[in-house]
C-alpha cells in the first residue's frame, strides 16, 4: 500500500513537471499524508518495513531531483532561478501564495519529524540536504539555511 501511495504521488510530480494541470493543494495534501505514513512505518514497522520506508524516501528524493532538472531543462532556468521564482509571491495569486506558505510550513514540520524518526528521535543531528548523506547539527543546518537564503536574496547565482 505504501508503494502504491508512492507511485501515485510520483505520478502527480511527473504530471506537474510536464506542465499538466495538477491541483497543487492535492499534491501538498497527499505528500503530507505520505510522509506521515512513512514516519509511522519508520517508528513502528518491522525491520523490513523500516528498510522499505527509507528506500522509498531515497527513491522519492532522486525522482524529485530528476523532475526538477527536467523542469530546468524545459524552462532554461537554473535550479537557483527556479527556486527564486517559486519564492516570489508576485508569481502567484494571494490565495495560491497563502496555500503554498501554509503547505511549506506543514511540510517542513513533517520533514523534521520524519528526520527525527529516521535518526531515532535525536534532535542533535538531522540529514542535511546540502551535504547529501552527511549529517550536521541542527544549528549548522539552520546556519546553512540562513546563508543560502542570503545568497538567493542578493541575486547571486552559481553558474
Amino acid at each position: 500500500m505504501l508503494k502504491d501511495d508512492f507511485n501515485h504521488l510520483m505520478e502527480l510530480f511527473v504530471q506537474s513537471a510536464e506542465g499538466k494541470q495538477v491541483d497543487i493543494q492535492q499534491v501538498f495534501s497527499e505528500s503530507l499524508e505520505f510522509f506521515e505514513k512513512l514516519k509511522y512505518r519508520i517508528q513502528n514497522g518491522t525491520p523490513e518495513e523500516k528498510k522499505e520506508a527509507i528506500t522509498l524516501m531515497s527513491e522519492m528524493h532522486a525522482k524529485m531531483m530528476s523532475e526538477v532538472r527536467r523542469v530546468c531543462d524545459k524552462t532554461g532556468m537554473t535550479e537557483e532561478q527556479l527556486l527564486s521564482y517559486a519564492d516570489n509571491p508576485a508569481n502567484f495569486s494571494q490565495d495560491q501564495w497563502r496555500n503554498i506558505q501554509e503547505a511549506k510550513e506543514k511540510m517542513a514540520k513533517t520533514g523534521l519529524d520524519l528526520a527525527r524518526a529516521v535518526t531515532g528521535g535525536k534532535t542533535d543531528t538531522i540529514p542535511s540536504q546540502a551535504a547529501g548523506k552527511e549529517k550536521v547539527s541542527a544549528a549548522e543546518a539552520d546556519t546553512k539555511k540562513k546563508s543560502a537564503s542570503k545568497s538567493k536574496k542578493s541575486g547571486w547565482l552559481r553558474s
